[in-house]
């Protein structure tokens, strides 16, 4: 059974099929019935597909974790988001994008093959969000909203704003980059905070801080596990106290 959103906060774990220790936490927080939903990178599904517990995605809302950062794609022949049959880093994108150099008839080839393989694995696409944010970026956003009206998308991560934890650089260039208005329709909550669940302690205050503040949340987290151990299971523990 889904855990119910009491109040108004609704958990997503990123990442699923990152790597194992990602993929292994997320079944653990699914079976605990912490999460209410978890978006897969489906471009590295046939790489973790041990890892994977098809029963219990059976019981959770599962959605696509749009990705042009990370891993092998699954097209091929591309010239500018590719760099020796990898996606090209965050940190290398980005510049590229900013300077018009990115060949969108390519990020609209991933996009189309990355929902396909997901429609044809799991017969349906619930929500989608995206790996870095990606599917929010501004030259990048016309490219979403088409594909969301043909895979009849209902759900994609579109906040009116997004919280951070912290305002560091990145944080500062990614509100730069994110579109925040061209999805809002689609959008399930206003409001989006992010969290880095890994192995850090979350403090409540920070929770308290938006939980008060915002009526409509969706929590971002991106647990996993190493060595045995769950670091960012406890810290989704401190998010479940306050859903209520």
């Amino acid at each position: 059974m889904l855990l119910i959103v009491k109040n108004k906060i609704y958990i997503n774990a990123d990442d699923y099929c990152y790597d194992v220790y990602r993929t292994k936490a997320i079944n653990k927080l699914i079976k605990l019935k912490k999460i209410n939903s978890t978006t897969i990178i489906i471009n590295n599904f046939d790489h973790e597909y041990k890892n994977i517990d098809f029963n219990l995605l059976q019981d959770i809302e599962i959605g696509l974790h749009m990705n042009l950062t990370y891993g092998k794609p699954l097209g091929r022949g591309y010239k500018t988001i590719v760099k020796n049959g990898y996606f090209l880093p965050l940190n290398q994108f980005i510049p590229k994008l900013i300077l018009g150099k990115i060949d969108i008839s390519e990020v609209i080839s991933e996009f189309n093959l990355q929902l396909q393989k997901f429609e044809n694995l799991f017969g349906r696409i619930e929500y989608m969000d995206g790996h870095h944010h990606i599917h929010l970026y501004k030259n990048i956003s016309k490219v979403t909203q088409d594909v969301v009206k043909e895979f009849n998308i209902h759900h994609v991560r579109s906040p009116s704003k997004y919280l951070f934890t912290s305002l560091n650089g990145s944080n500062l260039l990614l509100n730069f980059l994110i579109d925040l208005n061209s999805l809002k329709k689609y959008q399930r909550t206003k409001y989006l905070v992010g969290f880095d669940l890994s192995g850090k302690k979350l403090k409540s205050d920070i929770i308290n801080r938006y939980i008060d503040k915002y009526d409509s949340l969706e929590v971002m987290v991106h647990p996993h596990c190493h060595m045995h151990e769950m670091p960012g299971l406890l810290e989704v523990d401190e998010i479940i106290k306050f859903n209520v």
